[in-house]
């Protein structure tokens, strides 16, 4: 298959593009009963995808932590934060019904698009990368 073939199968199965604020939305939408702790979960999710997705090209330091630890707590399976150890993405996105592994590899695709877009090409290697090496 050459590579004009695979960029055009690639485009008729890639996933319609949502919107953050669609995909909240719907959720906040899906459980209008559900109050107290479920809205919680849903803010500390819509922060970390908020601060991964504006802070990916972040050029100051507290930018660049606040991308990163996004990245970690998302990316990262089994990490957990030390002062929380319960509020794992994996149990956030279980308590929230989203799926962690479409959800993670929708943000490593945007992130990919936003790195070549701008041609950035400088910045360091992702968690996933990392944690790989």
């Amino acid at each position: 298959m050459s590579d004009e073939t695979a960029k055009q199968v690639d485009k008729l199965v890639e996933p319609d593009v949502v919107m953050p604020s669609q995909f909240f939305g719907t959720i906040r939408r899906q459980a209008p009963a559900k109050r107290g702790e479920y809205q919680l979960l849903v803010a500390v999710l819509e922060d970390a995808v908020h601060c991964f997705q504006k802070y990916l090209l972040a050029r100051d330091k507290p930018g660049q932590r606040l991308f990163r630890e996004a990245e970690e707590w998302m990316m990262v399976e089994g990490h957990e934060p030390r002062d929380a150890p319960t509020l794992s993405f994996q149990f956030v996105c279980d308590m929230l019904d989203v799926d962690p592994l479409y959800l993670r590899w929708g943000l490593q695709r945007w992130r990919e698009r936003q790195l070549t877009a701008c041609g950035e090409n400088r910045r360091p290697a992702s968690v996933l990368q990392r944690s790989a090496a």
